[in-house]
C-alpha cells in the first residue's frame, strides 16, 4: 500500500511538472517595453548576431545555424507556434553555392606568344567560367573580335574563317555601342552583345572553346584591367568550356601576333575596337600558331539552410487571412560571395550588423510584442526570418514558389525588413508603400506624432525578399533606412554603426502599422506599381554591378540624355546623387527615387581617380 501510495504521489507531482513546463512553453513570459530597456535588448541582440563568432552568418558557416537557433529559441519562448508541421519551426531548401565552384586546380597555358609556354595564374591572370561545365581543351586560338554572326547587319566575323576544333578569343559586348546611330540598336545593347548569344554562334561554328574578355567601355576604358567574378551562367543547350581572361593578356598576344587589316597592323584591343566603330568591316583571324590547353572541372556543392517562421493566430471572422512579417537573417560569411570590398579584404569576416542583424531583431521583438499583447490579432501573423537573400532571394522564393506554409491568396499583406540600423534625420524609406489600394494613406496616418518622415516608394522596386510576395500580387512593403556611406555588403559593416534608437523607431511605427493591418475590416486590393508610380528624373545611363567599384560603373551614357549633355562619361563611377549615397549599380535607381523630370541633381562620380561633381537636368524617358 505505500509502495501504491507513492507511486500515486509520484505520478500526480510528474502530471504537475508537465503542467507547469507546458504552460511555461506557451505563456509569453513578460516584455519590458520601456525605452531604455528595448534598445538595450534589441542592442545586445544585434551586436551578437554580428559578432565575429557567427562568420558573417553565410549560408554555408556554422554561425547561420547558430542564429537560427536564436531565433527559434525566442519564439519557442514567447508561445509563438511553429509554422512547420514538424514542430521544428525550420523550412529547409537547399542552396547551390556557386561561389564555391570547384575550378581551384583549374589551369589555362598559352604557346606560341613566345619560346616558353605561358602558365596563367588561376584567379589573378583567369577566371573559370562555369558556363560550359567541365573542360579539357588543347587547340589552337583564333581571334573573331566581337564574335557576331549578324549576316542582316552586314557584320560577320567568321565569314570565310574556319573555327572547327578552335579556341575563339571574344570581347564583350559589340562595335559601335556609344554611338546612337549604330545599326546594333542605338546605344542599348542589341541581341548580338549578349554571352549566351557569343556562346551560342560559336558553338554552331565549331569552336570547341571561348577565352573572353572586357571591351574597352566594361574596363573603364581600359584602365580597370579586371577580371569577372566567377558564375555559373544558366545552361542550356549552347555551352562551351569557357574562360575569362585580362585585357592586358590579350594585348600581350596580339603585340606578339598583330592583327591584319589592309596594310595595317592591329597591336592591341583599343586598336582594333577604334578600327572596327569607324570601318564596321571584321578583322577576324587565327594568331600564328598560337595554341590554348585549357582545363576546368567544376564541382559545384550545396548546402541545406533553412527559413525560420514562427505564428500568432488570430481570432475572429478574418482569422485565416496572413499577414507576413519577415527579414533575412543571412549575410556574406567570408566576403567571398557578393562582397563590395576591395579584393584583399575578401575573406574577412563580413558581419552585416545593418545587412541583416537589424531587420531579423526587429522581426524577433516585433513578434514578442504581439506574442505579449492583450488582445489577439483578428488576423494570423507569421513571422519568418529567410535564410539565402544574399543569393538571390532564394528563401523567400521557396517560400513563395515551392512551399508556401500559409495559403498566398488569403496572405493579405508582406512587411520586409531589410537595413533599418542607418537612420538619419529621422527618415524612413517604405518601398512598395503605394502596392494596395489606401495603403499610403494608413502608412502616413501611423506616422502622424511621430518624428519620422516618410519617404513612399511606389511598387515593389529594390532587391529585398518582398518582392517574391510582390510578384505573387501581394501588397508588400520593405522598411529601409540606407545603406550607410561605404558599409553596404563590406566587412565595415559592424554594430558599432548601427543607429539602435533609430531602430527602435522603426520598431515602434511598425508595432502600430502592423496591428492596424491585421485588424482592418477589409484587406486592401493590391495595386500594381504602373499604377501607382509617379513620373521620376531621367539620367540616362546604364551602370554595371561590379564588385571591385563602390558606386554605380557607367558603362553606357545614351547618347542625347540628360547624361550625356551634361558630360558624364563611360567608365565614370557614379558615388552620390546630391545628398543619396550611391554605393552599387542596383543602388543608382534608389538614389534617384524621389525626383522629377526638369530637376537639377548633383552627381558626384569618380572620374580618373579624381572626385568631380556634375549638375544634371533630369529628363523624361522616351516611351
Amino acid at each position: 500500500m505505500h509502495c501504491h501510495h507513492g507511486f500515486r504521489i509520484a505520478v500526480v507531482l510528474l502530471t504537475v511538472f508537465l503542467a507547469m513546463k507546458t504552460a511555461t512553453a506557451v505563456q509569453a513570459p513578460s516584455l519590458d517595453r520601456k525605452r531604455e530597456a528595448t534598445i538595450k535588448r534589441i542592442g545586445d541582440e544585434v551586436k551578437f548576431l554580428a559578432s565575429d563568432g557567427l562568420e558573417g552568418r553565410g549560408v554555408s558557416t556554422k554561425g547561420i545555424e547558430t542564429s537560427a537557433n536564436l531565433i527559434r529559441d525566442e519564439f519557442k519562448k514567447y508561445g509563438l507556434k511553429s509554422g512547420v508541421k514538424d514542430g521544428t519551426y525550420f523550412q529547409p531548401f537547399e542552396i547551390t553555392l556557386r561561389d564555391l565552384i570547384g575550378d581551384k586546380n583549374a589551369t589555362l597555358t598559352i604557346s606560341g606568344v613566345s619560346e616558353k609556354k605561358i602558365e596563367l595564374e588561376n584567379g589573378k591572370d583567369f577566371q573559370p567560367q562555369n558556363v560550359g561545365g567541365d573542360g579539357d581543351v588543347n587547340a589552337e586560338l583564333v581571334f573573331v573580335g566581337y564574335g557576331i554572326d549578324a549576316e542582316d547587319l552586314g557584320y560577320q566575323e567568321y565569314e570565310g574563317l574556319d573555327v572547327k576544333g578552335k579556341v575563339v578569343l571574344i570581347l564583350r559586348r559589340e562595335p559601335q555601342q556609344n554611338d546612337s546611330k549604330s545599326e546594333f540598336d542605338g546605344t542599348n545593347p542589341s541581341n548580338h552583345a549578349l554571352i549566351q548569344t557569343k556562346i551560342k554562334v560559336a558553338k554552331e561554328k565549331g569552336a570547341v572553346g571561348i577565352l573572353f574578355c572586357n571591351d574597352s567601355g566594361t574596363s573603364n576604358n581600359g584602365t580597370n584591367d579586371r577580371l569577372a567574378f566567377p558564375h555559373q551562367f544558366r545552361r542550356g543547350a549552347n555551352v562551351l568550356p569557357f574562360a575569362f581572361v585580362k585585357r592586358s593578356f590579350v594585348d600581350s598576344i596580339l603585340q606578339a601576333s598583330p592583327l591584319k587589316s589592309g596594310d595595317k597592323k592591329v597591336a592591341s584591343l583599343a586598336e582594333f575596337e577604334t578600327l572596327v566603330d569607324k570601318t564596321l568591316e571584321p578583322v577576324s583571324q587565327p594568331l600564328n600558331g598560337i595554341k590554348v590547353a585549357y582545363k576546368a572541372k567544376f564541382e559545384i556543392p550545396t548546402v541545406t539552410t533553412s527559413n525560420v517562421v514562427g505564428v500568432i493566430e488570430g481570432e475572429g471572422p478574418h482569422a485565416d487571412e496572413t499577414i507576413v512579417i519577415g527579414g533575412h537573417y543571412d549575410h556574406l560569411g567570408y566576403g567571398f560571395y557578393g562582397s563590395l570590398a576591395p579584393a584583399n579584404r575578401k575573406g574577412e569576416i563580413h558581419n552585416g550588423a545593418d545587412d541583416n542583424a537589424t531587420g531579423t531583431i526587429a522581426v524577433v521583438e516585433l513578434a514578442r510584442r504581439f506574442a505579449t499583447a492583450k488582445m489577439k490579432p483578428k488576423r494570423r501573423l507569421v513571422f519568418i526570418a529567410f535564410s539565402g537573400e544574399e543569393r538571390g532571394l532564394l528563401g523567400s522564393y521557396y517560400y513563395c514558389r515551392t512551399q508556401p506554409l500559409f495559403p498566398l491568396e488569403n496572405t493579405i499583406a508582406m512587411v520586409n525588413y531589410d537595413m533599418i540600423g542607418q537612420m538619419q534625420n529621422n527618415n524612413l524609406t517604405i518601398f512598395g508603400g503605394t502596392s494596395a489600394e489606401g495603403l499610403s494613406d494608413i502608412l502616413r496616418k501611423v506616422a502622424e506624432g511621430t518624428d519620422l518622415k516618410l519617404n513612399l516608394v511606389p511598387g515593389g522596386f529594390a532587391g529585398s525578399d518582398h518582392l517574391p510576395f510582390n510578384a505573387k500580387k501581394i501588397p508588400n512593403m520593405f522598411l529601409h533606412t540606407g545603406t550607410g556611406s561605404g558599409l553596404y555588403h563590406t566587412p565595415d559593416d559592424d554594430f558599432e554603426t548601427i543607429n539602435v534608437e533609430g531602430m527602435a523607431d522603426v520598431i515602434d511605427y511598425s508595432e502600430k502599422m502592423i496591428g492596424q493591418l491585421a485588424n482592418l475590416e477589409n484587406r486592401l486590393p493590391y495595386q500594381s506599381a504602373s499604377r501607382s508610380r509617379r513620373r521620376i528624373g531621367y539620367l540616362g545611363v546604364r551602370s554595371d554591378q561590379d564588385s571591385e567599384v563602390k558606386g554605380a560603373f557607367v558603362a553606357e551614357v545614351v547618347a542625347d540624355s540628360p547624361a550625356a549633355k551634361a558630360g558624364l562619361k563611360i567608365g565614370d563611377i557614379i558615388r552620390k546623387v546630391d545628398d543619396n549615397e550611391v554605393t552599387s549599380a542596383s543602388n543608382l535607381p534608389v538614389a534617384l527615387r524621389g525626383t522629377k523630370p526638369g530637376q537639377k541633381v548633383k552627381v558626384v562620380v569618380i572620374r580618373d581617380e579624381k572626385e568631380t561633381t556634375i549638375e544634371v537636368e533630369l529628363g523624361t524617358p522616351a516611351r
